[in-house]
């Protein structure tokens, strides 16, 4: 290869990597490192930014890894995989793209002293609304779908997380309700999902990202449908919805 192609070849690279941070949702992954990641200094002031999902959700990492770069690989031992960004110049374009995004206290501190290494000024975070796509992100990380089989078929979406403040937050603009979960000693964001439909358009609008949530979201769709026929109330048709909540319980 040829010097002159060689350096077309970067100039590739380098448009590519460009193109594909122009269409990134950064309150997406700021809602998803807000759930499931952080930002880390090593004694020796080295920074990275990580996020751990279960293997059933690696997908997501790759999908940031083929946007923004760094490594996924699988933690050992354990059923989970972590992308991983720490080369300094990729991490200064993630930290301008996140700046103002977060809205934990936990990785807003983590953020905060990572841009006092980096000479970045850190932005005050703008209010918690459905108008961004950091919801969506903070679900595909903690959130979940649920069908109470005991409880007339009661479908349930609900979020788990160390901090009640931020649930607060959601339930004050998305509704539901915020609770005690003594067996870990965090919280738990809860809703029936017929009493915030909302929730389910914005996902349409701004997507998951997660495949395996993704899925979880068209089968509870689908289930919706399914009591809105009353298949719930027909001994009939008690046997097939047992069936779908076995298969949704298994996803």
């Amino acid at each position: 290869m040829t010097q002159q192609s060689t350096q077309t070849e970067k100039i590739r690279g380098s448009s590519e990597t460009l193109r594909n941070e122009s269409c990134f949702d950064w309150h997406w992954l700021a809602g998803l490192i807000d759930a499931d990641g952080g930002f880390y200094i090593s004694r020796n002031r080295y920074v990275s930014c990580e996020i751990t999902m279960h293997e059933k959700e690696v997908q997501t990492l790759f999908f940031i890894k083929k946007h923004l770069g760094g490594s996924v690989s699988q933690r050992r031992g354990k059923r989970a995989y972590r992308w991983r960004l720490h080369q300094r110049e990729p991490l200064r374009r993630l930290l301008k793209g996140l700046n103002g995004c977060f809205h934990t206290t936990r990785v807003a501190i983590q953020f905060q002293q990572v841009c006092e290494i980096y000479t970045i000024i850190p932005l005050k975070k703008s209010p918690l609304t459905l108008d961004t796509g950091w919801f969506s992100g903070f679900f595909s990380g903690d959130g979940s779908f649920s069908i109470n089989t005991t409880n007339t078929f009661q479908p349930a979406i609900a979020i788990s997380q160390a901090e009640k403040q931020i649930l607060d937050e959601i339930a004050s603009v998305v509704g539901g309700q915020v609770y005690a979960d003594k067996s870990w000693n965090g919280w738990v964001w809860w809703s029936d999902v017929r009493s915030v439909l909302g929730v389910l358009d914005y996902f349409q609008k701004f997507s998951l990202r997660n495949p395996l949530k993704q899925a979880r979201l068209k089968s509870m769709i689908r289930f919706l449908g399914y009591l809105e026929r009353g298949l719930h109330r027909d001994p009939k048709s008690q046997k097939r919805l047992h069936h779908f909540v076995r298969v949704f319980q298994k996803k």
